[in-house]
């Protein structure tokens, strides 16, 4: 079964050849016509959906052939064929309500896209003007059923008069007021909306079907048993329908809420009038329902979103599935620096974008069309004035009633201020880093410093003392007491010790051997000594370490591993430790792995930090300090892993 009927009016056999092969194979009923008035002839003998017009033929200019099609056939949607791909042209044709143009050379998804559009635009407008038609039929009717219903009262009372005016015509007035009251059942039971007859003082007296099944009653007897004033969801309203109606006699278009037998809350629109007898008192009211919940819900949530887009400080977006504009907020306006709506709707919102943007821009729709949302991603876009604005903007999809997209919703947040401050951020931190670096390196120079002066000036006086001392002993004459000998062999160990005391110190502060020999021998030193102090099993792997690296990666790989051995020996209760260095061609990688008890990582920091995140904040800065990586892995009972990677020059 073909799609829809397409004409194809083109005085280029080749074109027509093409858009007929092309709409053929999709399924579409085509005819082709090579002049105005062969299309014309067409038009006035057969009923076309879409129509492909030559916007420059021969004998009848495209633009005059737009025209008589649409006085034709007003339902009809032209695409226009052109070469001028000039703005001009579009604007032209869609002033002659053109639905769209294609430019030549032709393209064949854009050709399908473009009659699938009109298509469905010309299927919308067709259905538009039969629900019209239809809506106008049903208030034909309903009029008609109102004249009928008042036509039946009139004749009602008639009757009624008749009654009391003449007795002796007495069975003939029953006979016509038993037909009267036929049609007004008729009526009342038919008619589409509710209707109901109560008493002044509010008791029920009748309701037709349509009302019952709007209130949620099974039939019509079991609403009787209520009262009308109790299906009001706020007493105070039946008062002031009681008011309207005591003082006016009538109370029209009465919107308010009603209660269903199930407890649920409709909105409702009542018409009532009172019905008098002839000397003016109140026989009884009667009047229409209508539920309007429907209509109630669509506008508050109308107005709902109105009053969130318009009061809303970011800026909202609403675009078609072509990302053209169609409606922007007060906050999108002042954000793009213009305060007319009509700079912005009708363009495309991908050109807001700046163009290093775009390409992300167009892939992030693609997955909005695949999972209808996308939240938070950066961008920047372009003001009328052509200043940057960073934005982050989240995108969603719009559905229509039958689920298809439709369009989509841009909500951007301007980001200047934020971006701003993490640049700050970032400049402190680097300016913190450099500090860092500083204190770390002029605390190694103080270590250095102190370390030899132990070493080289301390250590050669006491030295010197002890040869003195030494010297001294020896000369001392035999007749001396033996107390004295003893005290000054005990000040020449006190100094021996005093000088050992001092070496160690010094080797503590830096070994002079990571100077004068590198990393793996000064590394080797420690564990030995290491080992030896705290009676920890240590494997100590060095690979690839012919040369030596530069000075303040060496310092730096020392003074870690210094740091998380001496954090294993007070807090891991490890048996067993595996240290490995390995040298890349421009990087270092190191990593201490533990058999202890291990912890929670995430604790570091918080209540741990005094035990461990000091130790541990201080190789983190120190490896920042060269620009390099830190992770730590843990967990309790399954030991302890750090791993750092600090690049180098080689």
């Amino acid at each position: 079964m073909a799609k829809g009927k397409i004409l194809v009016i083109d005085d280029d056999v080749i074109v027509r050849g093409t858009l007929t092969d092309i709409l053929r194979d999709a399924g579409y009923q085509v005819h082709v016509a090579a002049s105005g008035g062969e299309a014309l002839e067409w038009a006035a003998k057969d009923k076309f959906d879409v129509a492909l017009v030559d916007i420059k033929m021969p004998d009848l200019d495209g633009m005059e052939m737009l025209r008589a099609l649409r006085e034709m056939d007003e339902d009809l949607k032209a695409l226009v064929i052109t070469g001028y791909p000039a703005l001009e042209t579009a604007i032209q044709a869609v002033r002659l309500s053109a639905f769209d143009y294609l430019l030549k050379p032709l393209d064949n998804e854009r050709v399908l896209v473009g009659v699938q559009n009109a298509l469905a635009a010309r299927h919308l407008a067709v259905t538009k003007k039969q629900l019209l038609r239809d809506l106008q039929r049903t208030n034909e009717r309903l009029r008609r059923s109102n004249r009928e219903l008042a036509a039946a009262r009139a004749e009602l009372a008639e009757v009624n008069e008749g009654l009391r005016i003449e007795i002796a015509e007495r069975k003939r007035t029953e006979e016509a007021l038993r037909e009267s009251e036929q049609r007004y059942r008729t009526l009342f039971n038919d008619v589409p909306v509710g209707l109901y007859r109560t008493t002044p003082e509010g008791r029920i007296v009748d309701v037709n079907p349509a009302l019952a099944q709007m209130l949620g009653y099974p039939d019509r007897a079991s609403k009787l048993v209520a009262s009308a004033a109790d299906g009001y969801v706020n007493p105070e309203d039946r008062k002031r329908w009681q008011a309207l109606m005591e003082r006016e006699g009538v109370v029209p278009d009465f919107e308010v809420q009603w209660r269903r037998r199930d407890g649920t809350i409709i909105w409702v629109r009542e018409s009532a009038r009172a019905v008098r007898d002839g000397e003016g008192r109140v026989l009884y009211y009667e009047g229409a329902v209508e539920d309007i919940t429907e209509r109630k819900r669509a506008e508050e949530e109308l107005i709902r979103l109105s009053n969130a887009v318009k009061m809303s400080r970011d800026s909202i977006v609403i675009s078609d599935l072509e990302a053209k504009i169609m409606d922007v907020n007060e906050a999108t306006l002042e954000m793009y620096g213009t305060d007319d709506r009509r700079d912005l709707i009708g363009k495309n919102s991908f050109d807001l974008i700046a163009p290093e943007d775009r390409e992300k821009a167009l892939t992030r729709t693609r997955e909005v069309l695949e999972t209808g949302y996308l939240k938070r991603e950066e961008y920047h876009i372009i003001t009328k004035d052509g200043s940057r604005v960073p934005v982050e903007m989240s995108v969603a999809l719009m559905k229509g009633t039958d689920g298809k997209p439709i369009g989509f919703v841009g909500v951007s947040r301007d980001i200047t201020e934020r971006k701003r401050a993490e640049e700050e951020l970032r400049e402190h931190r680097t300016e913190l880093q450099r500090l860092s670096a500083q204190l770390i390196n002029a605390q190694e120079e103080e270590r250095k410093r102190l370390s030899r002066e132990l070493h080289d000036e301390l250590g050669q006086v006491l030295t010197a003392m002890r040869f003195n001392l030494a010297a001294i002993e020896k000369g001392l004459p035999p007749g001396l007491a033996p107390t004295a000998r003893e005290k000054l062999s005990e000040t020449g160990s006190w100094i021996d010790l005093t000088v050992e005391r001092i070496r160690e110190l010094a080797l503590d502060l830096r070994p002079s051997m990571l100077d004068d020999l590198g990393l793996v021998p000064a590394l080797r030193w420690y564990v030995k000594r290491y080992c030896k102090t705290v009676g920890i099993e240590i494997e100590l792997e060095a690979i690839d370490f012919e040369e030596r690296l530069p000075a303040e990666v060496e310092t730096v790989l020392y003074r870690v591993m210094q740091e998380a051995l001496t954090n294993i020996a007070r807090h891991a209760q490890a048996n067993r430790v595996h240290v490995c260095l390995q040298r890349k061609e421009c990087t270092v990688a190191a990593f201490v792995e533990d058999d202890g008890q291990g912890f929670d990582v995430e604790r570091v920091g918080g209540r741990e930090a005094s035990k461990r995140g000091t130790g541990l904040l201080g190789i983190r800065e120190r490896v920042a300090s060269l620009g390099g990586s830190f992770s730590l892995q843990s967990r309790p009972g399954q030991g302890t892993r750090l791993y750092i990677e600090i690049p180098f020059r080689p």
